[in-house]
C-alpha cells in the first residue's frame, strides 16, 4: 500500500484559510455524504486538510483515501477503501477478503462497522479519477447502507454518479 494514498497534510504557513468553507465543511456531520466539487486547481484538498487538521485537534476519527487512475481496479479500490475506514475505526478487517464483488465485499464491511459507536469520517480524494461502473455501483450501496456513524466526504471535480439527486431530494447530502 501507498501510504500517501491515506494520508494527506498541509502546512498551515503555505495556504489561506477559508473560514467560511471551513464553517459549512463542520456541518458534515450531520449528512451521509458531503461532496466538494470544484475545477483543478480551486483547493478542494487543500480546504478538507485543513478541516481535517482542526477535526483531529478536537479528537475526530478521519480516514482519507486519495485516488488516483489505478483505483478503477475494484480490488485495489477495496483494499484502499479498507484502509481508510480501518485509520478512522482502528477496526481490523483482516477476516475480511475481497472476492470479485464489490457490494458483497461491502457488505461484510458493514456488518463488522456496526460496532462501532463514535462517529467517524471517510474522506475520498480525487473521485473524478473513477470510471469502473462497479465501484460506482458499489458505493451506491454503500451510502445507502452506511452507518449512521460515519459521514463519507468525497472530492471530485465532476458531480459523481452516486445517486447525488436521491441524496439531494432526502436532505443527505452536503454540498460544497
Amino acid at each position: 500500500m501507498i501510504s500517501s494514498k491515506a494520508n494527506r497534510s498541509t502546512k498551515d504557513n503555505e495556504t489561506i484559510e477559508r473560514t467560511s468553507l471551513l464553517n459549512e465543511l463542520n456541518k458534515a456531520e450531520f449528512y451521509p455524504m458531503t461532496l466538494v466539487i470544484a475545477p483543478a486547481g480551486y483547493g478542494k484538498t487543500t480546504l478538507v486538510c485543513q478541516w481535517k487538521e482542526k477535526q483531529l485537534t478536537k479528537n475526530q476519527r478521519i480516514g482519507w483515501y486519495s485516488l488516483d487512475e489505478s483505483d478503477n481496479k475494484a480490488e485495489q479500490f477495496s483494499a484502499y477503501f479498507t484502509a481508510a475506514l480501518s485509520q478512522a475505526t482502528d477496526l481490523s478487517f483482516s477476516g475480511i477478503v475481497y472476492q470479485n464483488n464489490l457490494v458483497d465485499y461491502f457488505s461484510q464491511l458493514l456488518v463488522q462497522l456496526s460496532q462501532v459507536r463514535s462517529h467517524f469520517y471517510l474522506v475520498i480524494d480525487d473521485y473524478h479519477h473513477i470510471e469502473n461502473s462497479e465501484i460506482h455501483d458499489a458505493l451506491r450501496f454503500w451510502l445507502k447502507h452506511q452507518p449512521q456513524t460515519m459521514s463519507l466526504i468525497v472530492l471530485s471535480r465532476l458531480t459523481p454518479p452516486l445517486s447525488i439527486t436521491n441524496l439531494r431530494i432526502h436532505e443527505q447530502l452536503l454540498e460544497i
